[in-house]
């Protein structure tokens, strides 16, 4: 899931000589959550980005947001995409509960 988002975010930092991805996170009632933010052209088809198969990459398959929503989902999380307000480009921010109400099996047992 993050090495799918961060690949995005480097495609599209990338197509506007852009040489910047970040990433970020944080602890907020009881989840963490990650952001990563770029500096392509934004989001110009937010309806259509987690629809599996829908990809605006010459060679994109359209299946790597799709999945990546369905596994946080699965660890009881979500997937936010928006463009930025701040500038140019799009943020990602995943959000993932900690210890109680995790999907079991996630991996983030005893995390804090």
């Amino acid at each position: 899931m993050f090495i799918n988002l961060v690949a995005n975010a480097a495609d599209a930092s990338l197509a506007r000589s852009a040489q910047s991805v970040r990433l970020s996170w944080k602890v907020d009632a009881g989840s963490v959550v990650v952001t990563i933010e770029d500096r392509g052209l934004g989001i110009a088809n937010a309806e259509n980005l987690f629809v599996p198969f829908y990809t605006t990459k010459p060679s994109g398959s359209g299946v790597g947001l799709a999945l990546a929503q369905q596994i946080a989902r699965a660890h009881g999380g979500e997937i936010q995409l928006v463009n930025r307000e701040d500038g140019d480009g799009a943020r990602a921010s995943i959000r993932l509960p900690l210890g109680e109400g995790r999907a079991a099996g996630s991996g983030l047992a005893g995390a804090r």
